[in-house]
């Protein structure tokens, strides 16, 4: 039985035209070439409790996420892909060890935060370095 994902890509192109008239197109939603990716895989592993059907969906969750942690998609287009709520991919992500944006930003404005604070503690100044309060 061969199990093939389906990966469908969407891509957004300005449009030159657009850019140096009164049209206002600015972008146009252009479909991409998509890629098969085919498993042979023995027929006889799937049955009623482990189908085909349901491996193919893994699968194809499995890939999407890998391409959002390569980072070769944004969350938006993998949400979109698989067909999810933005905190439905939150929680997938997670469980897949992938830090959500929104995570990210939190984890470098506390890093930032503390780094000014050991810069104030250290000269005692409470502003930022090259300015004047």
């Amino acid at each position: 039985m061969r199990v093939a994902p389906r990966l469908n890509l969407i891509s957004i192109r300005p449009s030159p035209a657009g850019f140096f008239d009164d049209r206002r197109e600015y972008a146009k939603i252009l479909p991409l070439q998509t890629v098969e990716i085919r498993l042979d895989i023995p027929d006889r592993l799937f049955d009623d409790d482990f189908t085909a059907a349901a491996f193919e969906a893994r699968v194809r969750e499995f890939a999407v996420l890998e391409l959002l942690r390569a980072k070769r998609l944004h969350e938006h287009e993998a949400a979109r892909m698989l067909a999810l709520e933005r905190w439905e991919l939150v929680e997938r992500m997670e469980r897949a060890g992938i830090v959500p944006t929104e995570k990210e930003f939190d984890q470098i404005k506390g890093e930032l935060g503390t780094a000014i604070a050991s810069m104030k503690a250290r000269t005692g100044k409470s502003g930022a370095p090259g300015r004047k309060p």
